[in-house]
């Protein structure tokens, strides 16, 4: 039961996450993110921390649509991963590539965001 319950919560702020960043991908992760959240980007330094992860996000603003592969939660129901596909449109072209996100439950059973990692494919390529 315990487990079920997380799992809920879980999948309703991945779909309230989701929601968002198919408007703003930046505020969306800003909004989810836990306070010592990982947010990597090609050809920039890992951000750590809230404090980092806005001054990289701060010109994120496109409108991600995510094509989940595989998700998993721990034994414990306090700790999920995601990955598989995205799109991003930014106003003038659109850019594809994969992402993982790791999700952490907190004290209160509030699940946050831990970890975002998207890599663009080179242009042409699908997954």
């Amino acid at each position: 039961q315990p487990q079920e319950n997380a799992r809920r919560s879980l999948q309703k702020a991945e779909r309230q996450f989701t929601k968002a960043a198919h408007n703003n991908i930046g505020q969306a992760i800003l909004d989810c993110a836990s306070d010592d959240v990982r947010v990597y980007r090609e050809k920039s330094f890992p951000a750590v921390g809230l404090v980092a992860a806005r001054l990289m996000l701060t010109s994120e603003h496109g409108k991600v649509t995510f094509e989940p592969g595989n998700s998993k939660m721990s034994g414990s129901a306090d700790l999920s991963y995601s990955y598989g596909n995205y799109s991003e449109d930014r106003g003038n072209a659109v850019e594809r590539g994969i992402y993982l996100m790791i999700w952490r439950a907190n004290m209160n059973g509030d699940w946050k965001l831990a970890l975002n990692l998207q890599k663009k494919l080179p242009p042409g390529e699908k997954r």
